[in-house]
């Protein structure tokens, strides 16, 4: 499978995503069937998004509400035979993806524009703890 979130293909809007915003997923490979599945953080919300083929990569569109999800995909690669040579693997160990969805009534104030946001770590500073 190949897929990247920071690749607009892949993901259609890179990083957070605004609520109810169309948001497409597109994976490429050659599979028998892919399927997207979304689970907000404490399981409240989940989805399981059949994704349309397109030859050579499968498609879907999702909308969410605000929240913080963890999304993955489902594939049904068939039979393979991976012969003497081969690189890669298969695995069925999940390591999902993080999305962020933000209310569509946020906006950034204006006095923000431009600005530069730093975050101190005190724990960083600490001289007694080495």
């Amino acid at each position: 499978m190949i897929y990247s979130p920071l690749n607009p293909f892949y993901k259609s809007v890179l990083g957070a995503v605004k609520e109810n915003e169309q948001l497409t997923f597109r994976i490429s490979g050659v599979y028998e069937y892919a399927n997207l599945v979304v689970n907000s953080d404490d399981y409240s919300i989940s989805k399981k998004v059949a994704m349309k083929n397109c030859g050579d990569f499968f498609e879907c569109d999702i909308y969410l509400s605000k929240g913080l999800y963890f999304y993955y995909f489902e594939l049904d690669v068939g039979y393979i035979s991976l012969g003497e040579n081969y690189e890669g693997f298969i695995s069925d160990d999940i390591i999902p993806f993080q999305l962020s969805v933000y209310s569509a009534e946020y906006k950034v104030p204006t006095w923000l524009n431009g600005g530069i946001i730093y975050q101190i770590f005190p724990d960083r500073f600490n001289i007694y703890n080495k």
